[in-house]
């Protein structure tokens, strides 16, 4: 007689993958109709089908979703954003990021068969001969700018709380962010000081459109910007904190040099501080930065960054000493690395 025993091993692990890999088309397609800002005001599923020209009952089945999954409450047949939904992924919002979003969902999502193939094959031959010089990472940051201004808006607290909570902060008079884009990490952390001046670094397309950002906040006597590639030239000297916000992975190759730059720009007694992504010795964590950068380095584009990593470049350049800690964030977990310059 056959009996049936428990399997060794739960199988809502497996499943679950599946089923989480349905919100990013939800979320994504919600997006892309502009669901968002059509329900500001509770509004039924048929009201909106009829405003849309949408067909009724799907229109119906997929708000659902969109309230099963916490972006909209439905009460009493009609349905509005939730508060995420309305701080997000409304268009007009001043913190909107739904095309932050398209974009992620388009870079990372790799169908099985794509992913299957670089698995066996690798990524495309990025040799010279092949006349593909792989992407134009000026061209790309100074597109994304303002997508990146609303994401750095929903963590430039947090960066200036780190910073203010420094024994030095009082005391410093110059800082650079590098690789800062908009610039809105520096402004939160001028921001937070009587006399702090800062210097946001970056490509020269970029820059242009950080200016605007800067003029934005009032802060054109405090902040001036700085327009090159950082891996290529000098960074200036005597800055008193240097500040790299999810840079240096997209520098990894040149480390040492780049982390020179950085000690040599630095005054006596000058403090360097990145927050990055980082994996785990074997490679296998944390899990949303090993998904986040997947992707990308099955295509050939390898940004992940060991742990030890840029602490380990900051004590080689001379800094002492050096301090490592986690950091939890809206995009998950990041390594906060800071060293100090001997006075």
């Amino acid at each position: 007689m056959t009996t049936f025993s428990a399997p060794e091993a739960e199988f809502w692990p497996l499943y679950k993958m599946i089923d989480e890999s349905l919100y990013a088309p939800l979320l994504v397609t919600a997006v892309h109709l502009e669901i968002f800002d059509r329900v500001c005001h509770p509004s039924p599923a048929r009201d909106l089908a009829v405003r849309t020209g949408w067909h009724p009952e799907n229109t119906e089945h997929f708000l659902n979703a969109l309230a099963a999954v916490g972006l909209l409450k439905k009460k009493d047949g009609a349905f509005q954003n939730t508060a995420v939904s309305r701080t997000y992924l409304v268009t007009g919002s001043k913190n909107y990021l739904g095309d932050m979003l398209e974009n992620c969902f388009a870079m990372y999502f790799q169908t099985p068969q794509t992913m299957g193939t670089l698995i066996q094959q690798g990524p495309a031959d990025m040799s010279p001969q092949t006349n593909d010089k792989g992407p134009d990472m000026e061209a790309m940051a100074a597109q994304g700018i303002h997508a990146q201004a609303r994401l750095q808006l929903t963590y430039a607290h947090l960066v200036a709380s780190i910073v203010s909570d420094l024994p030095e902060f009082p005391g410093m008079k110059r800082m650079l962010d590098l690789g800062g884009g908009p610039g809105l990490n520096c402004v939160a952390i001028v921001s937070a000081h009587p006399c702090l001046k800062g210097t946001v670094f970056d490509f020269p397309a970029v820059t242009k459109k950080t200016c605007d950002y800067i003029r934005d906040y009032g802060m054109e006597d405090r902040i001036t910007t700085l327009g090159a590639d950082f891996t290529q030239g000098g960074l200036g000297s005597g800055y008193d904190l240097i500040l790299a916000g999810g840079t240096l992975n997209f520098s990894k190759d040149l480390l040492e040099p780049v982390m020179a730059k950085i000690y040599n720009a630095l005054s006596p007694g000058g403090i360097f501080i990145s927050l990055h992504d980082v994996l785990t010795p074997d490679g296998t964590g944390p899990g949303v930065s090993v998904r986040r950068f997947l992707p990308m380095a099955l295509a050939g584009e390898d940004f992940y960054l060991e742990a030890a990593s840029i602490a380990d470049a900051m004590a080689r350049a001379g800094m002492e000493p050096v301090e490592s800690r986690k950091v939890e964030t809206s995009m998950g977990p990041l390594l906060l690395d800071i060293g100090r310059v001997p006075q």
